[in-house]
């Protein structure tokens, strides 16, 4: 017979196990809202989701209770994740939302504090590159113009002079 304590220790870490299955499908949930990953991105993130579940609570099963499935397992998980979902997971959810806009927010301003010396620079050289290739680009067409003008003048020379037909 397994004492009292044992059970109630068996059974408070099986319900501790489903508010963490509960967390775990927030935490699933808030990186769909921030990604949309589509259809098949779903379904791969569900299966991905029970890869990393299944093991997790199949270790604390094994360590709480050395691995027997009982009925009060499934009931103590079941009320767990209720429990989870019924009081913490709009709180959890709304806060890693929240966390994650913070997070993009401050990483858009670090980004643009790193980039503004290089944008800063990019403008004061833009305007002397821009046109020096112009420049570059007019002279280009110059020289291409001179060396094709064998070619013109033979043939508007052919075209004012034509040669009898014999």
């Amino acid at each position: 017979m397994i004492p009292v304590l044992e059970q109630v220790r068996a059974f408070g870490s099986v319900v501790l196990t489903g508010v963490l299955i509960g967390f775990l499908l927030d935490l699933y949930r808030s990186w769909r809202w921030l990604v949309k990953p589509g259809r098949l991105g779903t379904g791969m993130g569900d299966v991905l989701f029970w890869l990393v579940v299944t093991p997790t609570a199949l270790a604390i099963l094994l360590w709480s209770n050395n691995g027997d499935l009982r009925g009060y397992v499934l009931l103590g998980m079941f009320l767990g994740w209720y429990a989870y979902a019924r009081y913490l997971s709009f709180r959890v959810q709304s806060g890693t939302r929240r966390f994650w806009v913070v997070a993009g927010r401050t990483w858009s301003v670090v980004i643009r504090m790193v980039l503004w010396p290089l944008a800063v620079v990019v403008r004061i050289v833009r305007v002397p590159l821009l046109a020096a290739s112009l420049g570059l680009w007019h002279a280009l067409r110059v020289i291409r113009g001179v060396g094709r003008l064998p070619v013109r003048l033979v043939r508007g020379f052919r075209r004012r002079f034509r040669w009898p037909k014999g």
